[in-house]
C-alpha cells in the first residue's frame, strides 16, 4: 500500500489527493487561452502572483515578458521551445505546491544553468514537501538525496 503522510492512497478522497500532489513531466500538457491561464491551471485557480512567482522559479518570466502581450499572450500564439513548455510545466507545478511532486523528467530539455537554478528554486520551496524525480541525465540523478 502507497501512503503519503500516513494515509492509504485507496483511502483518500481523489479531490484531496489532486490537491496535495503536483507534477511536472518531459512533454507537459498545456492548458489554457492564455500562457498566464495555463500556468494557473490546477486543483485550484492560482493568483496571478502565485503564477508569476512560479514563473520566476521555473525561469520562465524571462521569455514570458517578451512575449507580445507578456502572460496575457494567447497559448496558441506563444511559439515555445522544447525547455520553454517544461518551464511552463514546471511553474504550473510550483503555482500548486502540495505535499508531494513528482518530476518525471521534467528538467530534461533544460539547459545546465537553468536546471542549476530551477534546481535551486526546488530546494527553496520544499520544505516538507516529498519530491520524487525521474531523471535521465546522470548529473540530475546523482543530486538527488535518496
Amino acid at each position: 500500500s502507497v501512503l503519503l503522510d500516513g494515509v492509504p492512497l485507496d483511502g483518500m478522497e481523489p479531490a484531496r489527493l489532486r490537491r496535495e500532489v503536483a507534477y511536472a513531466f518531459a512533454r507537459p500538457a498545456l492548458l489554457g487561452t492564455t500562457v498566464e491561464d495555463t500556468i494557473a491551471h490546477g486543483p485550484w485557480t492560482a493568483s496571478p502572483d502565485a503564477v508569476r512567482e512560479a514563473a520566476r522559479a521555473a525561469r520562465a518570466d524571462g521569455f514570458l515578458t517578451l512575449l507580445p502581450d507578456g502572460y496575457a499572450t494567447p497559448l496558441a500564439d506563444a511559439p515555445l521551445s522544447g525547455g520553454e513548455r517544461q518551464r511552463l510545466g514546471l511553474a504550473r507545478a510550483f503555482a500548486h505546491p502540495g505535499r508531494l511532486l513528482i518530476l518525471d523528467d521534467a528538467l530534461s530539455s533544460l539547459d545546465t544553468v537553468t536546471e542549476h537554478h530551477v534546481r535551486r528554486a526546488l530546494d527553496a520551496r520544499a520544505g516538507s514537501c516529498t519530491r520524487i524525480i525521474v531523471a535521465h541525465r546522470l548529473s540530475s540523478a546523482a543530486r538527488a538525496d535518496r
